[in-house]
């Protein structure tokens, strides 16, 4: 699939809204969320859509270290991300193609932790 190899968005011949094409080239949000009623800190779940929990829970974060993915040895509240990312010298992030997203997905288990927070 050209979207794992880093390829985003290209023509589709005569794509309707149910072809499977069409969400095979998403690697954010999972359908009808985000959602506040769910939480406001947005975590990766194991089949790579994006969904929001509590940030008070405990979750291991992703971690972008440069030369790919890391996520925490343990599971750390949302507002530890940023610096136990730091301290493994990467940077709390977010996937920004279905390229890293799948990335993520491959040194993941379980829901990770995504820097993005609903206002």
């Amino acid at each position: 699939m050209m979207t794992a190899c880093g390829v985003n968005l290209f023509g589709f011949d005569q794509i309707l809204p149910d072809d499977g094409r069409l969400a095979a080239t998403i690697w954010s949000w999972a359908q009808d969320k985000p959602t506040r009623r769910d939480g406001r800190c947005a975590v990766q779940r194991p089949d790579s859509r994006w969904v929001t929990r509590p940030c008070g829970t405990r979750r291991r974060a992703a971690c972008w270290t440069g030369a790919g993915w890391r996520v925490t040895r343990r599971a750390i509240l949302y507002a530890d991300a940023r610096r136990v990312c730091e301290r493994m010298d990467g940077r709390f992030s977010l996937p920004r193609t279905g390229y890293e997203n799948r990335r993520l997905r491959g040194v993941a288990s379980g829901e990770v932790w995504l820097a993005y927070r609903l206002p």
